[in-house]
């Protein structure tokens, strides 16, 4: 409706004073004459027209031309009047129409964008003019464009104007336009009781200006029976059928009295959708056949949306072989309309009923084709969103050519003091930028050096702290046996050359290359880190062995068979022989100290066998007091909590993605969602276990110092916090 409004008042709008040829031309365009060409042609090469009436005749007849869709020749001769005569941009009457017309020419090329900007300028002509009926269709203009940008608080905003207007001039006709308008915005954005009020408010007006056996009625009623059919969609789309088709008849009524066979097409179709949407078959066909009878006596009518009904009527009532005619035919002149929305549903309309008649593999064909055909259709409605700011661009350098002239004037007055105060004043500006940015480069290099620095000493830590895989590999050398050794987050750090041999996939992850054993280990590790006794598996063909003294790190070992002298029992006790070393070892290193001196000697097979032993991979077990663990464990708390905040902070990341990321804590999965529960128990004092794990904790803050761009005073934080676990944990072992 705001469309068809936009068009008419463009007819009605230009008014010149003219002689009486140039009269004949603007009044050919106006009222759609067939001979309008030849006549303002005739115009044009008189010897009497001047330049500013060829500009008026060029403008007026780019609007008939417009109406005609011609677009490259209203193009054209919207240039000629713009290029041909400069000073007529200082008429206001002629510029009004200009920036109007031109807006007008891309609004119904659906151009919208690029429309705003020469309405917006018609609009402040008029507003200069204090020209009233002018001011109100150019907020109508604006009202249109906006909504059909879906921006509808604009469009509300401009059609409200726009009424104000209307209603100071008493211009019942135009009144109930504007209401209908405001109505559909209404509409749209669901709020069904003002459109309601403002559709009844419009078919009274309409409805007073009606009388009997009058010669003038047809005006009135063509609008009227568009309001009929906008609140009988309402009515449909509040499931109220009856009132939808009593206001559909009445529509239906009207186009059939004053003769508009288009929209009495429309209306029949309508009313079979709301009989098609109750399931009432017979009578929805009825009314669309009668659609179709009629469509077919006209010319040039091709209503896609009645052959999409008619196809889904087809469909319930099972008549699947005109149901495949029918979309067929609506979807090859979809194509050739470049409908991409109707072209969707009739390929869907068409994989259904091809499904219903067992032709599967054209069934999928459609399928596919729709597939490819929605992405299309999202590709260009992204495009067209991201084309709105350049668009916008090029429409700005469409209105500094009606600028140009002032802004030439105003450059030419400024004065040469003025123009070296400002050289001098930018200047010196400019020194001072630049001084800054030499500032800034220097303490960003100086930065940069100290946190290059940081990094390495964090990653050396961190490098020390975590499990060398040599080292493994050497403990396990010459067993000749399966195994495999991971930790408690899932990371494996070793596996036999027979795994390898029999496993080729190189991932590190236990849950991506050994899934089956990772599920079946995974629950012992849920409650406690630490697995206190040997697990057998699956029917007694895995053993799970955890060494403590080597980072609490798992021995997964495949038994092949249950002989009792297999090679694998003999790796099983080898495994725990070298357990009960370490243990052994570490408390009678713990005793040690208590030799006296004399009786040293003895000692020294023991330490050259420690020496052996990687310090960081064995844990020495030593008696703690109460309060060296409340303090251990507020230390390890507080620097966990500094961690996660460090982390959020710099990376805006979660605690489970630290958790994956570092790998140094293990993820579960609980209620179907990915959690870190032993992460989050070193998060409260009441939480974290007794014999806390304090390497992960401060493997994780080398991780972040390592990893993240952090501020000097949050890398200084992190620091301290690590330096007092280790010098807790230092001060201890030697006390």
């Amino acid at each position: 409706m705001l469309r068809n409004t936009l068009l008419i008042l463009t007819t009605l709008m230009l008014s010149y004073t003219a002689c009486a040829d140039l009269e004949s031309c603007l009044l050919a365009n106006r009222q759609f004459n067939p001979q309008a060409p030849e006549i303002c042609e005739k115009a044009l090469r008189l010897p009497e027209t001047t330049v500013d009436e060829k500009s008026m005749i060029y403008v007026t007849h780019a609007s008939y031309l417009i109406a005609l869709n011609k677009f490259s020749e209203a193009e054209h001769n919207l240039d000629v009047a713009f290029n041909s005569n400069p000073k007529m941009l200082e008429n206001g009457t002629f510029r009004y129409n200009w920036l109007r017309i031109k807006g007008v020419f891309f609004f119904t090329k659906e151009d919208f964008i690029k429309a705003i900007p020469f309405f917006k300028g018609s609009k402040e002509i008029a507003e200069i003019m204090k020209n009233t009926k002018k001011m109100a269709i150019s907020y109508n203009d604006l009202g249109a464009t906006y909504l059909e940008l879906h921006d509808y608080s604009q469009a509300l905003q401009w059609l409200q104007k726009s009424l104000e207007i209307y209603k100071l001039d008493q211009d019942n006709s135009l009144i109930s336009t504007s209401l209908a308008n405001i109505a559909e915005v209404y509409l749209i954005t669901e709020n069904y009781p003002k459109a309601f009020e403002n559709f009844n408010h419009a078919e009274k007006i309409l409805q007073s200006q009606i009388q009997p056996n009058g010669h003038d009625n047809e005006k009135h009623e063509r609008p009227l029976a568009k309001i009929y059919v906008s609140q009988a969609n309402l009515f449909g789309i509040l499931d109220q059928y009856q009132e939808s088709i009593s206001k559909l008849q009445e529509a239906l009524n009207l186009y059939r009295k004053i003769g508009v066979k288009g929209e009495e097409i429309k209306v029949l179709n309508a009313l079979g959708l709301v009989y098609l949407q109750q399931s009432k078959i017979d009578q929805s066909l009825q009314f669309l056949l009668q659609a179709q009878k009629l469509e077919n006596a006209l010319e040039s009518q091709d209503n896609i949306e009645l052959k999409l009904n008619l196809t889904h009527a087809y469909m319930f009532a099972k008549d699947w072989k005109k149901a495949e005619s029918m979309a067929l035919e609506g979807l090859k002149q979809s194509r050739n309309k470049k409908e991409q929305v109707s072209e969707a549903s009739f390929l869907e309309a068409l994989a259904n009923i091809y499904q219903n008649i067992n032709k599967f593999e054209e069934s999928l064909e459609k399928l596919k084709s729709l597939q490819q055909l929605n992405k299309e259709i999202h590709k260009k409605r992204y495009n067209l969103s991201h084309a709105q700011l350049f668009n916008e661009i090029e429409n700005t350098n469409e209105q500094r050519k009606l600028l140009a002239l002032e802004r030439q004037q105003t450059l030419d007055k400024l004065k040469n003091n003025n123009q070296r105060v400002y050289l001098s004043m930018l200047s010196i500006f400019l020194l001072f930028i630049v001084a800054f940015l030499i500032f800034l480069l220097i303490r960003k290099k100086r930065t940069k050096k100290e946190i290059l620095s940081d990094k390495l000493i964090h990653s050396e830590q961190l490098a020390i702290l975590s499990i060398k895989k040599e080292k493994i590999e050497q403990l396990f050398y010459g067993m000749d046996c399966r195994l495999i050794c991971f930790d408690s987050t899932g990371i494996i750090h070793y596996k036999s050359p027979q795994e390898h041999q029999l496993n080729t996939n190189e991932n590190n992850k236990m849950q991506e290359s050994y899934s089956d054993i990772w599920t079946l280990i995974f629950p012992f590790l849920i409650e406690s880190e630490r697995i206190t006794k040997d697990l057998m598996l699956n029917n007694n063909s895995i053993w799970i062995h955890q060494m403590a003294y080597l980072d609490d790190i798992l021995v997964c070992l495949i038994l092949e068979d249950n002989k009792q002298d297999s090679k694998e029992l003999n790796c099983m006790a080898n495994i725990r022989k070298y357990s009960e070393l370490m243990r052994e070892l570490s408390q009678f290193y713990m005793h040690s100290r208590n030799f006296p001196i004399e009786n040293s000697d003895k000692l020294n097979q023991v330490i050259e066998t420690l020496k052996m032993i990687n310090s960081n991979s064995v844990s020495i077990p030593v008696k703690t007091e109460a309060n060296f663990k409340t303090d251990l464990k507020r230390l390890l708390v507080d620097l966990m909590i500094t961690c996660q905040d460090t982390w959020h902070t710099t990376t805006g990341k979660s605690n489970l993605e630290l958790a994956e990321d570092s790998g140094f804590w293990l993820v579960s999965i609980e209620d179907g969602q990915l959690r870190t529960r032993t992460m989050n128990k070193y998060s409260t004092i009441k939480t974290i276990p007794n014999n806390p794990r304090w390497r992960q904790v401060v493997k994780t803050a080398h991780y972040i110092l390592s990893n993240c761009d952090l501020k000097s005073i949050q890398r200084k934080n992190l620091n301290e916090k690590v330096e007092a676990i280790k010098k807790h944990i230092k001060r201890r072992a030697i006390s």
